[in-house]
């Protein structure tokens, strides 16, 4: 049992770097699990591109004026902070939670 454990720890590495995880899909084929890193900027883009059209919506502004309450939000750095995974709310609890930081601000 210990040699397997070896065998598998020693096929993971390769240069002293851990491989990334895959699995397979439905037609066999080898993908790769994406890090931690990616799926935080994917779901930071996402919300942030939900904040615009809701500032747009909300206030009838251009979405250079939208992005620009936005960007400029006290809530920005909070969002973009990985390891606060603030990114992992919702965007509307996210586009409240904006608001009411701009009330305060």
């Amino acid at each position: 049992m210990k040699l397997l454990m070896i065998c598998s720890l020693s096929a993971s590495k390769t240069e002293g770097h851990l491989h990334k995880t895959s699995s397979q899909n439905q037609h066999g084929i080898s993908m790769n699990q994406p890090s931690h890193h990616q799926i935080a900027t994917y779901l930071t883009d996402y919300a942030l591109s939900e904040l615009v059209k809701y500032v747009m919506e909300d206030t009838g502004c251009s979405i250079e004026q939208a992005m620009e309450k936005v960007y400029n939000s006290p809530l920005m750095p909070a969002l973009q902070d990985e390891e606060g995974e603030l990114y992992l709310q919702s965007p509307a609890y996210l586009y409240e939670l904006m608001k009411v930081l701009g009330e305060k601000g």
